[in-house]
């Protein structure tokens, strides 16, 4: 406590006040929020907050149960990123420090869920490709450190392994055939196989059309298109609907070797391209265009949430489909 006071003067004299008393008080040191229980995967980056009012504070975080300062941890703020990489269930508190003492915070727990093993979001589809022409199929999955491993056979068959690597895979062409194709994708959590699709190696046309369009598969409003090749000069192309020789249902507008077919509603069509050069008329065979759904996946459950009385609180989740 301090008194002061103060003397006003002109020329006429000199006024001095009454003195007056000045307190300085320390706010009083208390926690208004407490840090909370908190749920993460692994490899998931999440904090736990104390709010705290007074003067001057200091923050020591510690692992352990309240009270316990054997574990002190290198946080002095009022915020604290615990580690992340380990499942498990942790516990973590915070001492809260100022001249007038200090003030312990209930330990909050911070589990630590083990990552999702790994969740297919698109299954490969069957493919068509011509001798010498490469054609690639592909997966789509989540999940963390995805590893990718391909076989030849039927989903689960592992004898024939044929690529260790990456999210596609481009199979040989030399030899016509039908062959038979999956992957297997996998994490630290565990494994999920795919669906083993058709892969069909067809030989090169021999007249006017190289190669003609080929069976396809797409997911709904994913795009896809149909493709001809075709040698000569002065090159025409019509696609039509329906069965290759049927040319009572033109799609207008397309009169390229390239046709983006509708893929806004699921179901099976067919179409086929009439290709000229000159007097030479040459129909493609009929390509089959199936649109499936996309998979409907949930890629981010909610996670458990801890709230005080009057606060509000939300959960979420993530979907991926059609």
């Amino acid at each position: 406590m301090s008194y002061y006071w103060v003397r006003v003067s002109n020329e006429r004299g000199v006024a001095h006040s009454v003195a007056m008393r000045a307190e300085v008080h320390m706010v009083p040191l208390r926690i208004i929020g407490e840090p909370l229980d908190t749920t993460v995967f692994a490899g998931d980056s999440s904090s736990i907050v104390v709010d705290a009012e007074g003067s001057l504070l200091s923050y020591q975080w510690y692992a352990g149960t309240r009270g316990d300062t054997s574990s002190p941890v290198p946080e002095t703020y009022s915020s604290f990123y615990p580690p992340n990489d380990v499942p498990g269930t942790y516990r973590f508190w915070v001492r809260v420090r100022n001249s007038a003492g200090f003030v312990d915070s209930r330990a909050a727990s911070f589990t630590v869920l083990p990552s999702l093993k790994p969740l297919i979001t698109r299954q490969p589809l069957d493919t068509v490709a011509y001798q010498g022409v490469t054609r690639s199929i592909s997966i789509s999955a989540s999940g963390d450190g995805l590893k990718y491993a391909w076989y030849g056979g039927e989903s689960g068959d592992t004898s024939a392994l044929l690529k260790d690597s990456g999210s596609s895979f481009t199979p040989s062409v030399l030899a016509a055939g039908a062959y038979r194709y999956w992957v297997r994708v996998s994490n630290a959590s565990g494994f999920v196989d795919s669906e083993a699709v058709s892969y069909v190696v067809k030989p090169q046309g021999t007249g006017l059309i190289t190669r003609h369009p080929v069976d396809t598969t797409a997911e709904k409003n994913n795009g896809g298109s149909l493709t001809v090749s075709a040698s000569g000069s002065g090159l025409l192309y019509q696609w039509y609907s329906g069965v290759s020789g049927d040319d009572s249902h033109p799609v207008s507008g397309q009169i390229s070797g390239s046709f983006y077919f509708p893929d806004s509603a699921v179901g099976q069509t067919s179409y086929w391209v009439r290709v000229t050069s000159g007097s030479t008329v040459e129909n493609s065979e009929t390509a089959v265009v199936k649109v499936i759904p996309r998979i409907l996946v949930i890629t981010d459950p909610p996670l458990d949430r801890v709230t005080f009385v009057g606060d509000g609180i939300y959960y979420y989740v993530y979907t991926q489909g059609s």
